[in-house]
């Protein structure tokens, strides 16, 4: 059968409130097909699926169908056209004949079309990835490249539902799956770049005057007035993009966080001061105080200007982990507490998520130095810059309040002291009687702990600021900083306002005891110097010969010999001499640890922060070779230290034998 087609006459689609046309109009458009040397009007319906060309075979049927998808090879086709090609297309069999022919996107509202199947765009880099938020899960998902994106792919993120909108044609499937990735792609175009938009995870945020809530796969907009959440249905939020994971940090949150605001503030607190207590006895009055205020903090501990770190130390046997552990549990599922953790496993967990932190045995941990390093910048909320496999330095803001527990802060550099808020745990001796909460009844006051959180939120962040100026006797400007966020959250719990005066008081009383950096327990700086003047070590003797002397013993009367001695600099000493010419003791730690203390106490600790409590001590850097320009980091210690602190020892074994 010979039957020739001229081009269709292009019919005006109506449209439907702005989305695309179902595909059972559009196999209604009509066309002109010769037939028999007459020219008949047909729909497509009936030119390729009806009986009225007598096409009952299925290779005319084919041969029809392509037939008419050759009309549209040499003219742009409208979007109604293109799905109605794309039917054509597998009944002919001619797919890959067909050429490839622009969508006449005048003719649809691709905004429209991604509203549809709740999709939104919402950034892009450089490399041509694409990113995409679903309604359906909640989720953010990457297209790497929108030309691969496949149709296993589409449905994996739409889900089943959007998807008949695209892949069921018998129920007229409105969009075709080029249509929606055009859309995409389109959207893409206008999207914000990856790089410009700041990740925000779970916890609570602080972001250009705004509270915002991420639970779970929900974000809420907090009005801390009116104590409601609002909840956003866009993945960015100003410049900030939030993460959402399946795992909720406080499930139901949402719901009862009214129900929760309405209960008083003082209440909880007194109630949490009371648990943390418990039935211990504290070497600082106002610890429980401190340490309750610091839970509440934590959970706003974003919006913060300064943010201190929490160290308990005590010994063994002081009850350290089981009070960690209550604190775990009152600061909710979102705590966790690690051991022996990696500089890059707590980056990548910190980065963009404001959930509590808590360390505990960090005394074992291998990677103290690198994880310190982290936390310095946590402080004041600094900038940590990283290279990356692509070539482009990524930037980590970390903005947490950490806490550490081990038996010795030691082995903290010194820098790190005025960081920190000391807790001192006393050996758990004088127990008084208390009946500890139910598990239960810790989580729902933790769910009310962070109720109060975010109503206190902006009052005790305003006052803290204030307090951090405060002048105190004998307290440096760092160690004020770091109480003046507990003291102020103390009198917005318990008051209900951000009063100057009385947050003053409080943190006073907060740092009644705290004079000095309390690093550790009176003489131990004596007891380190002692150890080392004591170390036994072998010398040559003439002849071949060897001999054990003490380090005290080489240093001797410090004449030229012993400044010169080289067994001294194998042992990481030296014996330097002043322009006054007045002779120090010069002390590498890193070497003295290496061949005189190994297998001791001090082996794991930070010496300098121990010898700087000598009087006298300074830290310098002294060459440490008579051939080479060898140059090390240390202390040098007055020779009159090691004659007190000698005498010291002489007199303590003198009160020993009296008794």
């Amino acid at each position: 059968m010979n039957t020739t087609h001229n081009t269709t006459k292009k019919r005006t689609v109506p449209s439907m409130n702005g989305s695309v046309p179902s595909l059972k109009l559009l196999l209604e458009t009509v066309g002109e097909v010769k037939h028999n040397k007459c020219t008949v009007k047909a729909t497509v319906q009936e030119i390729v699926l009806t009986e009225r060309l007598n096409l009952d075979e299925s290779s005319q049927r084919r041969k029809a169908a392509k037939s008419f998808v050759q009309m549209f090879a040499d003219r742009e086709i409208t979007v109604g056209e293109k799905t109605v090609l794309r039917e054509l297309e597998n009944l002919a069999g001619s797919k890959n004949d067909t050429k490839a022919m622009e969508i006449n996107s005048s003719d649809v509202d691709l905004e429209a079309v991604l509203k549809a199947l709740g999709i939104q765009v919402i950034m892009t880099n450089d490399r041509g990835s694409i990113w995409v938020y679903t309604l359906t899960d909640g989720r953010t998902h990457e297209i790497p490249d929108i030309e691969r994106f496949t149709e296993s792919r589409f449905r994996q993120i739409i889900g089943a539902q959007k998807a008949c909108l695209v892949f069921n044609p018998e129920k007229n499937s409105p969009f075709s799956f080029n249509l929606v990735k055009k859309a995409i792609a389109t959207a893409a175009n206008k999207a914000p770049f990856r790089d410009s938009l700041a990740s925000v995870g779970q916890g609570i945020h602080s972001i250009d005057g705004s509270v915002l809530l991420v639970n779970g796969n929900k974000a809420f907009l907090v009005d801390t007035a009116q104590n409601t959440l609002k909840p956003l249905r866009s993945p960015v939020f100003k410049s900030a993009l939030i993460d959402g994971t399946e795992k909720s940090w406080c499930p139901g949150f949402s719901k009862d966080y009214q129900n929760l605001a309405k209960e008083e503030i003082s209440k909880a607190y007194n109630m949490l001061v009371n648990h943390i207590c418990g039935d211990r006895s504290w070497k600082h009055e106002k610890d429980p105080h401190v340490i309750a205020s610091l839970i509440i903090a934590t959970h706003i501990q974003d919006a913060f200007q300064w943010r201190p770190m929490v160290g308990f130390t005590g010994p063994t046997e002081s009850g350290k982990t089981f009070l960690f552990e209550k604190i775990e549990l009152l600061l909710g599922k979102g705590a966790d507490i690690i051991e022996d953790p990696t500089e890059a496993g707590l980056r990548q967990k910190m980065l963009s998520n404001k959930l509590p932190v808590l360390i505990d045995e960090f005394d074992s941990c291998r990677r103290k130095a690198k994880i310190l390093e982290l936390f310095r910048s946590s402080g004041h909320g600094g900038t940590i810059v990283r290279g990356t496999q692509n070539h482009k330095a990524q930037e980590f803001h970390i903005r947490h309040i950490v806490w550490i527990a081990g038996i010795q802060l030691g082995m903290f550099k010194e820098q790190d002291f005025n960081r920190f808020i000391r807790i001192d745990l006393l050996p758990l001796e004088k127990v008084r009687e208390y009946k500890a909460p139910s598990e239960k009844n810790m989580a729902e006051l933790s769910r009310r702990l962070i109720a109060a959180s975010l109503q206190i939120m902006l009052k005790a962040v305003k006052l803290a600021k204030s307090l951090a100026k405060t002048p105190i006797k004998g307290i440096t400007q760092r160690m004020v900083q770091n109480y003046a966020v507990p003291a102020a959250v103390h009198t917005v719990a318990t008051c209900g306002q951000d009063c100057l005066e009385t947050g003053r008081k409080i943190l006073e009383e907060m740092l009644v005891g705290r004079e000095m950096p309390e690093i550790l327990t009176t003489g131990t700086h004596q007891e380190l110097l002692k150890d080392i003047l004591y170390s036994t070590v072998k010398t040559e003797r003439g002849y071949g010969g060897v001999h054990e002397q003490t380090i005290g013993d080489l240093i001797g009367g410090c004449g030229n010999a012993a400044m010169k001695n080289p067994t001294l600099y194998k042992y990481g000493l030296k014996i330097v001499s002043t322009k006054q010419g007045d002779k120090k003791l010069f002390i590498v730690p890193k070497i003295v640890i290496r061949f005189l203390l190994k297998n001791t106490e001090w082996e794991k600790m930070e010496l300098g922060p121990i010898l700087m409590q000598l009087p006298g001590v300074e830290r310098s850097q002294q060459r440490f070779s008579d051939h080479l320009d060898i140059r090390e980091w240390g202390y040098t210690i007055p020779l009159s230290s090691l004659n007190d602190n000698e005498q010291n020892s002489i007199d303590d074994d003198h009160d020993e034998g009296d008794e």
